[in-house]
C-alpha cells in the first residue's frame, strides 16, 4: 500500500526481503528444518494406501478396520505445482512467489537433492519446497506474526505520512493494522483435481467399489465422485442433489489446503479450524449460480457448540455470499436444521450453554427437508 501512495517500491522490497528471510530463518532451525523435510518428501511422493474395510452384508455398510497397506510413488509435476498453489496460499500469494524465486536459484544448497519426475528439475523441487513450507504450521504462524510486526514498524515510521493521506485511504491502512486478534481471510482456491480411492479392499484380499455419486465438481472418467459417507451425510446430499435447481456439490476436504473452505473457532483459548462437509451450488431465478454451506454435524461431540459459534459468527461476517448457511442434526429420526443467516438464530447460538438436542428442537430450528 506504500508503495502505492508513495510510488517508492522501497516499502514493498523492504518488507518482502525481510519476510523471505525470515522463512528462511525458520526453515533452518533444527526442530522445523526436520519438519520441513517430512513435508517436502511428502510432496515428492505419493502414498497409495490399500484400505481395509469390513462389509456388513445386512446394512449393505462398509467401515474400516485398521489395517492398511502404502505404496509410495514419485509425485507427478501436476500434483507438485497443485500442492504449491494449495499450500502456498498459506503463506500468502506474493510471499510464496517470492519464496519460489529464491529457492529455485539455491535449490540445491537450501534444499538437497531430489528425485523429481518433470523435465523442469529445479523448478519442480522449487514447487514442492514451497508447499513443504507452507503446509508446516509453525512456520506459517510465526510468518503471519511476524509480518504483524513488520506492519506496526510501517505504521510507526509512516504514521504521520498515512494521516496526511484522503480518509478513505487513511481507513484502508487501519483497516490493515487492525488485523490482529482475528483470522484472516484467504481467497479460496477453486479445487481442479483430487486424489480419491476408489475401492475398498478386504482382509481376503477382494475388493468392492466405494460408493459414488453424481454432480460432484470433481467426478472420475464415469461422471461420479467416489467417498465414504455416514448415514446423516447420505441423506443431506440425496435431498440436494434431488431438488430441481440443483447444479453440483463439493465434498470439502477435511485437511487444510487453498481449495478447502476452513472457518475459524476459537476453543480453548486457541484458534481452530472447522471444514464444513459441503458446498452445494444451485440455480437461481435469474440463471446465476449460488452456493450454500450445509454442515451436517453430531452435537454429541464434544466441540460441537465451539465449532456451531464459530459458523455462526462466519455466517454473520460472510452470510451475504451464500444462498444458505446450515447446521443440521438428527433427533428422534428427524433431520433438524438452523439457518444461520437468520440473526436471530445466530443470536441463540452465542447465548446456548444446553445440549445440542435443546438447540437443534428450539423455536430457532425447524424440519429439514
Amino acid at each position: 500500500m506504500l508503495s502505492i501512495d508513495t510510488t517508492d517500491d522501497h516499502a514493498s522490497n523492504w518488507a518482502k526481503n525481510r519476510l523471505i528471510e525470515e522463512v528462511l530463518a525458520q526453515t533452518s532451525k533444527a526442530s522445523l528444518r526436520e519438519i520441513v523435510d517430512s513435508n517436502l518428501q511428502d510432496m515428492l511422493n505419493l502414498d497409495i494406501v490399500d484400505q481395509t474395510y469390513e462389509y456388513f452384508p445386512g446394512d449393505d455398510k462398509v467401515e474400516p478396520v485398521p489395517t492398511n497397506r502404502t505404496v509410495q510413488v514419485p509425485a507427478t509435476a501436476e500434483s507438485i505445482r497443485r500442492n504449491q498453489q494449495v499450500f502456498g496460499s498459506r503463506l500468502g500469494e506474493g510471499l510464496a512467489g517470492e519464496l519460489f524465486k529464491v529457492a529455485n536459484d539455491r535449490v540445491r544448497d537450501e534444499i538437497g537433492p531430489g528425485d523429481v519426475p518433470d523435465p523442469e528439475g529445479d523448478a519442480m523441487l522449487a514447487a514442492a519446497y514451497v508447499a513443504a513450507v507452507g503446509k508446516t504450521d509453525e512456520v506459517v504462524a510465526r510468518i503471519h506474526q511476524y509480518a504483524r510486526e513488520l506492519t506496526d514498524e510501517l505504521w510507526a515510521d509512516n504514521h504521520s505520512f498515512i494521516a496526511s493521506l484522503p480518509k478513505e485511504r487513511q481507513a484502508a491502512y487501519k483497516e490493515v493494522l487492525g488485523r490482529d486478534t482475528q483470522p484472516a481471510s484467504f481467497q479460496m482456491v477453486a479445487p481442479m483435481n483430487a486424489q480419491v480411492n476408489a475401492k475398498i479392499r478386504f482382509e481376503d484380499g477382494t475388493e468392492k467399489d466405494l460408493p459414488s455419486y453424481p454432480t460432484h465438481i470433481l467426478v472420475t472418467e464415469d461422471g461420479r465422485y467416489p467417498c465414504l459417507l455416514n448415514d446423516l451425510e447420505q441423506e443431506v446430499l440425496q435431498r440436494e442433489t434431488s431438488r430441481d435447481t440443483h447444479l453440483g456439490w463439493y465434498r470439502n476436504p477435511t485437511r487444510s489446503g487453498g481449495d478447502a473452505l476452513t472457518v475459524a473457532y476459537e476453543m480453548g483459548e486457541r484458534w481452530r479450524g472447522l471444514k464444513p462437509d459441503f458446498l452445494v451450488f444451485d440455480k437461481a431465478s435469474d440463471g446465476t449460480t449460488q452456493v450454500s454451506i450445509i454442515d451436517p454435524h453430531s452435537s454429541y461431540l464434544d466441540d460441537w457448540l465451539y465449532k456451531l459459534k464459530g459458523l455462526a459468527a462466519y455466517a454473520e461476517k460472510h452470510g451475504d455470499k451464500y444462498k444458505q448457511i446450515l447446521a443440521l442434526d438428527e433427533f428422534n429420526d428427524t433431520l433438524r436444521c438452523l439457518d444461520l443467516k437468520e440473526a436471530s438464530t445466530r443470536k441463540a447460538i452465542r447465548e446456548h450453554s444446553g445440549t445440542g438436542e435443546d438447540l437443534y428442537t428450539s423455536a430457532v430450528s425447524f424440519e429439514y427437508r
